[in-house]
């Protein structure tokens, strides 16, 4: 089941990555929870607020600018482009990444993505809730 659900993701970013036009640039995105997790004021879906942190040629330039974040960096044999896995970071927190980018899940969450240009990553997204 593990491998099947593997798969659909792969074949599902590949699928998208696809129609992303060759010559359009990559934008990573960097995000906070506006609110701490646990806190009733903090609503599922979450609501990140989102700021560009850099603008680059192609997807592969963008991930690499995400790894340079002490925190995604310390994923560095992970696929973040097409893998999707969880893992414990500290006490209280994980990294998730599946594609769609890296999430720091914790008391303060946090969501880096790169995204084509002309895209925004979606509010209320925690992948896709």
């Amino acid at each position: 089941m593990t491998h099947m659900r593997t798969a659909l993701v792969t074949v599902s970013v590949l699928a998208w990555t696809a129609t992303a036009s060759a010559d359009c640039a990559w934008v990573l995105w960097h995000a906070f929870d506006k609110a701490p997790r646990g806190t009733p004021t903090n609503p599922i879906p979450r609501d990140w607020i989102w700021q560009t942190t850099g603008v680059y040629p192609t997807r592969r330039d963008c991930y690499r600018a995400m790894r340079a974040n002490p925190v995604v960096g310390s994923l560095k044999e992970a696929d973040l482009e097409f893998g999707s896995d969880v893992r414990p970071f500290g006490s209280d927190t994980s990294l998730l990444w599946n594609g769609n980018g890296v999430i720091l899940d914790g008391p303060l969450s946090q969501w880096w993505s790169c995204q084509p240009e002309n895209r925004k990553p979606q509010r209320g997204s925690y992948p896709f809730e």
